[in-house]
């Protein structure tokens, strides 16, 4: 029998030992892999890794195009889409996804997601989640604003263009205090979702597999990620900011994307 007859048994093997739901008949198929890969001298913790690289194969792809602000510059996306402006890289970072910037037929900005299939439905629904919070959550505390930033018909040109500027200073420290207290839960899950996937040598060994393919399969599609640093937004108002930052602690990011891959950040 030929070394290639060998590992193609050795590999079926293996297979049984973790497609089979019966645990005694997959601790039983694992021992015979083992004492078959003593017998003929071959390495299994190769040709795990090897079938966990051809696994991370399939599957990639990019996201449609997402608007994400009118024009090529950042003020716009900060007005018209704060996750991207805020969060861009922090969400695709969670999610194990690469995110490039690209542009519409109309010159206005937009982003693509690329990764495997259900990390991209993971960032566009997390995306869109934060995006709808983001909106909600602003849209509560203008209602609250003093009347002093409510022009009326009898306000002056000057001060009518005195209260708009506040109320931009104040939407944008809100909503940057929401984005750091986003950011600080996504890292913290980051981190102990790592740790606990890096607890064996076989999926320290996987994951390695996986951010390698990540950038592989990017490259053999053409797909460009963005580069540059996250967007310097200084809040100015820390009364403003520190409401954001509570109620981004608030929103509640709990729910399944599907019934094949649920997403389990609470509030925290």
């Amino acid at each position: 029998m030929s070394k290639e007859s060998k590992i193609e048994k050795l590999k079926k093997l293996l297979v049984l030992a973790s497609g089979n739901a019966n645990e005694a008949e997959a601790m039983a198929a694992l021992a015979k892999a083992q004492e078959y890969a003593a017998t003929y001298g071959l390495n299994i913790d190769n040709i795990k890794t090897e079938e966990g690289l051809k696994a991370a194969r399939k599957g990639y792809g990019k996201s449609s195009s997402i608007f994400s602000g009118f024009g090529g510059n950042t003020d716009s996306r900060l007005q018209f889409a704060p996750v991207d402006a805020l969060l861009w890289k922090d969400i695709a970072r969670f999610c194990d996804v690469m995110i490039g910037v690209t542009k519409d037929s109309d010159g206005d900005n937009c982003i693509e997601y690329y990764g495997q299939e259900a990390d991209v439905e993971l960032a566009i629904y997390l995306r869109a989640t934060i995006a709808k919070a983001m909106d909600f959550e602003w849209s509560v505390q203008e209602m609250l604003l003093d009347n002093e930033y409510r022009p009326n018909m009898q306000t002056s040109t000057r001060n009518m263009q005195a209260a708009m500027n506040k109320v931009f200073v104040l939407k944008h420290s809100f909503w940057q205090g929401m984005a750091d207290r986003l950011r600080e839960r996504m890292m913290f899950l980051h981190r102990q979702r790592t740790e606990a996937a890096t607890e064996g040598s076989d999926s320290r060994a996987l994951m390695v597999v996986k951010e390698k393919m990540l950038a592989e399969r990017a490259k053999e599609d053409g797909f460009r990620s963005a580069v540059g640093a996250r967007g310097q937004h200084h809040a100015v108002d820390s009364a403003m900011y520190a409401t954001g930052h509570q109620r981004g602690g608030a929103v509640d990011l709990g729910r399944g994307v599907s019934a094949k891959s649920p997403l389990a950040i609470g509030r925290r």
